[in-house]
């Protein structure tokens, strides 16, 4: 059995057995396109067919690649294809010097969490997705962090994860900096109580705004939503992704919590 990049013409028959992968369906149709030109997308075939694919997003930045989209038709599963994609993935990812391998599991998935163990990952940490709709202006009172305020200087000291695209990269010095020049990160700052959160826009789903929202309370955190809400509008996003690593936002507005995730890490040596 051989891992092999995967060829154009190996999408419909992908799309086929990735149709009910989740309740809600599954989103490779509308990405395999970005995949494919992005590189690094494999496959397994039985017959001349694909039966199993994965995707390897390798960052030289950062060091480190995001495995995602492990896909295993029905009719082959426990033959190892998965194991085979991440380890092909890793391989990858070691020989352009990466450090660590990255991917994230849902909670009630135990067995993609099994086999990631086996294969050495850890939970890193536990991440929750909501669901959020633009709406009509709103007054909100949030700031834009720079380099000389003291909420900076406290985002350097931590180690914070930001989403971008479905990616999770660290927040190091270089990027904090990038994103602080962009105005991609907002805050709200209540009786010396920060409230930060960071925004981008997805390259690969339409219209859509992610919202990493970092740490807060109540207050500032409502006040960063209702922020985003009003940026969506007016850049006629259709739809907000908030990720968090918050339980639950306690907030007046609309927010939907979807699905719970592990952030899963290996360290590649």
């Amino acid at each position: 059995m051989q891992v092999l990049n995967a060829l154009k013409s190996d999408k419909n028959d992908v799309i086929k057995f990735c149709k009910n992968t989740f309740s809600w369906g599954d989103y490779i149709s509308e990405i395999w396109d970005y995949w494919y030109l992005e590189g690094n997308l494999f496959v397994v075939r039985e017959n001349n067919s694909p039966v199993a694919l994965s995707h390897a997003s390798i960052s030289k930045k950062y060091r480190q690649v995001w495995i995602e989209g492990i896909r295993v038709n029905p009719n082959f599963r426990r033959k190892g294809y998965a194991s085979s994609l991440i380890q092909h993935s890793e391989k990858q990812a070691i020989k352009n010097d990466c450090l660590s391998s990255f991917m994230l599991i849902e909670t009630n998935n135990k067995n993609s969490l099994e086999l990631s163990k086996k294969l050495g990952y850890v939970i890193k940490e536990t991440w929750n997705f909501f669901s959020l709709l633009p709406e009509k202006p709103i007054s909100s009172q949030i700031e834009f962090i720079n380099t000389n305020t003291k909420i900076f200087d406290l985002m350097r000291s931590l180690e914070l994860f930001y989403v971008d695209s479905w990616r999770w990269y660290p927040l190091n010095d270089q990027q904090l900096s990038r994103l602080v020049e962009n105005q991609q990160i907002i805050y709200s700052n209540d009786n010396n109580e920060y409230s930060v959160a960071v925004i981008t826009s997805s390259t690969h789903f339409a219209k859509t705004m992610i919202v990493t929202l970092l740490f807060g309370n109540d207050l500032g955190i409502k006040k960063l939503l209702d922020y985003s809400k009003h940026l969506a509008n007016t850049q006629n996003f259709k739809r907000i992704q908030v990720l968090t690593k918050l339980n639950k936002i306690n907030n007046s507005q609309v927010i939907i919590k979807k699905l719970s995730f592990y952030l899963m890490w290996k360290k590649l040596e």
